[in-house]
């Protein structure tokens, strides 16, 4: 008897570890677009971006995401002079998930690399990235997962020479075996430039 009270609890624990993985971003191969809204100091507008995650190894995956912003406002110093700032970012993270727990959950670090395209009135800074990222993902059922995340990143633009910081936090639930609808908050801060962007879309398992 208590042989086969050992066999259904390691049975329920197998489907419940099955059950919350099913949940995870990570280890799957997605491709997704969002959009919403961006801020930063003196300036807001729209923002859009695409991503793409492929495992590539065990416990490692290859993210590329796409991001494009245009705001505009009004500087704060000079208050007749119109703000309009285009940002494009191209991005690709390697991330390894360190394992995953009975519940699902799969802590991660990885390395960052990408450039940027970003247009202000007064001149460009257009230059590359790299730096590093760390966080985890919680899985809370078999289809609604949080993941929380951070990156720290290195910018060598043509005028600019700054580290970038980037803290994310993400809902994902899969409302159909393949199809999950996702929302998420960013805050960045370049040298005291504090930014926040505000999206939300669809996520597609393949």
């Amino acid at each position: 008897m208590k042989s086969n009270k050992l066999v259904m609890m390691g049975v329920a624990i197998l489907i419940s570890a099955t059950a919350v993985s099913q949940a995870a971003t990570l280890g799957q191969r997605t491709v997704g677009a969002f959009g919403g809204f961006s801020k930063m100091e003196d300036v807001d507008g729209w923002a859009a971006s695409a991503e793409l995650n492929l495992p590539v190894a065990e416990q490692v995956d290859l993210r590329i995401t796409f991001l494009n912003a245009d705001m505009d406002g009004d500087d704060k110093d000079f208050e007749l002079l119109d703000l309009e700032v285009g940002e494009r970012i191209l991005m690709a993270d390697g991330i390894w998930y360190i394992g995953e727990d009975a519940s699902g959950v799969r802590p991660f670090v990885g390395v960052v690399g990408g450039y940027s395209w970003i247009d202000l009135p007064m001149q460009d800074q257009d230059g590359f990235l790299y730096g590093g990222t760390a966080g985890v993902e919680i899985p809370f059922s078999d289809v609604l997962s949080f993941r929380l995340s951070g990156h720290i990143i290195k910018s060598e633009s043509d005028h600019v020479d700054d580290l970038i910081y980037k803290g994310s936090a993400e809902a994902n639930i899969w409302v159909s075996e393949s199809v999950g609808i996702v929302a998420s908050y960013t805050y960045s801060d370049q040298d005291g430039n504090k930014g926040h962007l505000y999206t939300g879309g669809l996520r597609l398992r393949f």
